[in-house]
């Protein structure tokens, strides 16, 4: 149950970032921002222990979700916030701080998915 939380909030950050940032003329940074902002002020009550986790699963998806539109598609953001996820997990067993790891979890993510996209969008080509 805990991870499919940490899934839905990975997901559910990448998507709001993306949407915010490519729908509104808030751009990248700000909408990263009011989405890490208004998540925390949501789950801020709850006293369960695995909000902090959530919180930072949230606030790293946020960085999938600053991708561009011209390298990331939207359907692409599904796909690399569960790489995102995948790699939130294995940091999560490490006994290391989440600063750094959280932007490097995210760049690569959209790396894995960008040359994933650019492999399949090439074999389709072919076919």
């Amino acid at each position: 149950m805990n991870s499919l939380l940490i899934i839905g909030a990975a997901l559910l950050g990448a998507h709001s970032t993306f949407r915010l940032a490519h729908r509104t003329r808030l751009g990248v940074i700000r909408s990263s921002t009011l989405a890490s902002l208004l998540f925390v002020a949501l789950t801020l009550p709850f006293g369960w222990v695995l909000v902090p986790k959530l919180q930072a699963a949230f606030f790293g998806a946020s960085f999938v979700g600053m991708s561009d539109a011209k390298r990331l598609a939207e359907k692409h953001i599904f796909l690399a916030a569960l790489i995102f996820s995948a790699c939130f997990f294995g940091l999560s067993l490490l006994p290391i701080s989440l600063g750094g790891s959280l932007g490097a979890s995210a760049f690569l993510s959209c790396l894995l998915t960008h040359a994933l996209a650019g492999r399949l969008e090439r074999a389709a080509v072919r076919a």
